[in-house]
């Protein structure tokens, strides 16, 4: 069992310069808070970048796979992503190669892995695992890339498909054996290999299979993830029955997240999204580039990340989040009571990370 390991994995490409950027970046947003004025010192801590916004499934609460992201599909090119990189080696810890769209879909994703890992930057993917064959699980682990995260929601073929529709379970795991069996073969420490499992009302009684489910395919963990809803047509049928898996309570026939909103956001203070033509929005929630607060292409991550949008943006969160939008379905910033304490509210999402029992 690897646990400790995924959750510290990122801690090898730390350097005094990065441990001093985000010194100051932490600073900034706990004095932000006192002063409940904006002020942002140093560059973000990690951030997203969308390889693709295209999908091979048609997930029913995604924004993508629902039909209802308006903005035009594209991939990155390597040319900005390198410039991406090159710009911020130096300060960025952690990049997510996520965010719309199913990742393994641009043919160069390899490459930007292998670029972005040379460079000191711990990397993570997440992906619905159906592009994982041979070939590509070679490319995969050689990459450098620190962290794979396959997305199982389901442990049978029926139940799987509820949710990941067009979805084929048997060829994911097919691919989630053949990164494992890889890294052995090549003696390999990386990528970390993590099974998520996102909870709703068709697959909560598979909570248990899908820790014995990931220790059969030999991941490194297992984590169960309380799913946001709000876009189908009847959001609420996806709520689990059991309350310690879902972020909603039902009242007065209205979604609800758990508990009130804090006038805060660290996320924005620490990361940001780097959409695939370059557009820069302030965090992870903002799927149809809503709030852009800039074009790194044109102007860079480091300008785009204090300009004046973007500070009145924050500014905006500090006097009153729940004015914005997409920030009424975020779970950033939740304040935790006795009902909801096991859910840690980080990094915009409430997550509940199972341990594998390994025998």
């Amino acid at each position: 069992m690897n646990t400790l390991r995924v959750k510290t994995g990122w801690l090898r490409v730390l350097t005094f310069r990065k441990c001093w950027n985000a010194f100051l970046v932490y600073l900034s947003y706990v004095i932000s808070l006192f002063l409940k004025k904006a002020v942002v010192w140093g560059s973000p801590v990690s951030i997203s970048v969308e390889p693709t916004n295209r999908c091979n499934l048609h997930c029913p609460e995604c924004e993508l796979g629902s039909g209802r992201l308006r903005r035009q599909k594209g991939n990155i090119s390597l040319d900005l992503f390198k410039k991406l990189v090159d710009e911020n080696r130096n300060i960025l810890v952690w990049m997510n190669l996520c965010f719309q769209g199913e990742p393994y879909l641009h043919p160069q994703l390899p490459a930007m892995i292998s670029y972005a890992s040379r460079a000191g930057i711990y990397t993570m993917v997440a992906t619905n695992g159906h592009f994982l064959n041979g070939h590509s699980a070679m490319e995969t682990v050689k990459s450098g890339l620190g962290l794979l995260l396959v997305s199982v929601d389901g442990t049978d073929q029926a139940t799987y498909e509820k949710y990941r529709r067009g979805g084929n379970l048997s060829r994911v795991l097919g691919g989630v054996r053949e990164v494992v069996r890889v890294k052995k073969a090549l003696n390999a420490g990386h990528p970390d290999v993590v099974i998520q499992f996102l909870v709703t009302s068709v697959n909560e009684h598979q909570v248990d299979d899908i820790r014995r489910l990931g220790n059969e395919l030999g991941a490194d963990d297992v984590w169960v993830k309380t799913a946001q809803v709000g876009l189908s047509e009847n959001p609420v049928s996806w709520i689990p029955r059991q309350e310690c898996y879902s972020r909603y309570t039902y009242e007065d026939r209205q979604l609800k997240l758990k508990n009130r909103f804090r006038n805060r956001c660290l996320r924005i203070w620490t990361t940001a999204v780097v959409m695939w033509d370059g557009n820069l929005v302030p965090c992870c929630f903002d799927k149809d580039a809503a709030y852009r607060m800039g074009d790194v292409a044109k102007n860079g991550l480091r300008t785009c990340w204090k300009q004046k949008d973007f500070m009145d943006f924050r500014a905006r969160v500090l006097k009153g989040r729940s004015g914005i939008n997409m920030c009424r379905n975020c779970t950033e910033g939740l304040k935790l009571t006795k009902k909801n304490r096991h859910f840690p509210a980080a990094g915009g999402r409430m997550e509940v990370r199972e341990r594998v029992r390994w025998s």
